[in-house]
């Protein structure tokens, strides 16, 4: 009597298991159709109007990431530079440091205390 219950729960399962991945496929089938209907009806569209067909596509340039991080510390980022990755970065001109000026206390420069 044991072996006839694990065998029918085992066939069961087996049995629902397959059917779930019949669901799936058949889901995965169908979302498919839907976007091919889609892009057959954009090209139909585009043809019908006499106009080129242009696809949807993402363009991804990953070496546009990672070009943010190779730079040389030079170069600065400009809103131009954000919505275009080829733009070369006008370079930063140096810093020029100040001279210091002594200051005058009340017994003249320092120069004048003969301070070293």
């Amino acid at each position: 009597m044991e072996k006839l219950i694990t065998s029918l729960l085992r066939a069961m399962s087996r049995i629902v298991l397959l059917a779930f991945g019949l669901v799936f496929v058949a889901s995965l089938v169908c979302a498919a159709a839907f976007v091919f209907a889609l892009w057959s009806l954009h090209s139909f569209w585009a043809r019908l109007r006499g106009q080129p067909v242009v696809h949807r596509t993402f363009q991804f340039n990953p070496r546009a990431q990672w070009g943010r991080f190779y730079t040389d510390g030079k170069t600065a980022p400009t809103d131009k530079s954000a919505s275009d990755p080829h733009v070369r970065h006008a370079a930063i001109p140096d810093v020029t440091d100040v001279v210091p000026k002594e200051r005058k206390t009340d017994g003249g420069t320092a120069a004048e205390r003969n301070f070293p």
